[in-house]
């Protein structure tokens, strides 16, 4: 087969790169929303803050300093949350490419949200920022079902596909 034949072959019924990009992000982002949502509760029932999670992330650039919070910590920890979150969505929606079906994305999202929470747990926090890996250390519950409602969160790809296939 010619290389031309492959190229002008698209796989049908699976998503493009575009669609993939796309349909990552919104889920990324409705991970990261899901996330977001529950650790603002439980900071604020645990008597650190509705805005914690917030200037502990931004903490990544700002070191102790982000926890005095400010308009700009928050739109940074805000910003680095969802951007990582929308980068992680693309990463889980190229990866399953090939899943139509939800319950096997939503299995797949929860084993992702797994991963991340291993990953940035273990790996990312100690070493970017060990301000918030002390303080998710606190609520180490919370910290992972969050991660697990991220993956349900990521694992609404297909369901997107589908919404945008018949846009």
């Amino acid at each position: 087969m010619a290389i031309a034949e492959t190229e002008r072959a698209p796989l049908v019924g699976h998503a493009s790169g575009k669609v993939t990009i796309e349909v990552g992000i919104v889920a990324g982002i409705i991970g990261g929303m899901l996330m977001a949502a529950l650790t603002m509760m439980a900071t604020a029932a645990s008597g650190m803050g509705l805005l914690a999670p917030l200037k502990l992330i931004a903490a990544t650039f700002f070191g102790k300093e982000a926890t005095a919070g400010g308009a700009g910590v928050l739109l940074v920890g805000l910003m680095l949350h969802m951007m990582n979150a929308a980068v992680l969505g693309v990463i889980f929606a190229a990866l399953i490419r090939r899943i139509e079906g939800g319950g096997a994305a939503v299995v797949a999202g929860l084993a992702f949200g797994i991963a991340v929470w291993l990953a940035t747990t273990f790996i990312a926090l100690p070493v970017a920022d060990p301000i918030m890996r002390a303080a998710v250390a606190t609520i180490p519950g919370v910290w992972f079902v969050a991660h697990l409602l991220f993956g349900v969160g990521v694992g609404s790809v297909p369901a997107l596909r589908r919404k945008l296939a018949h846009a």
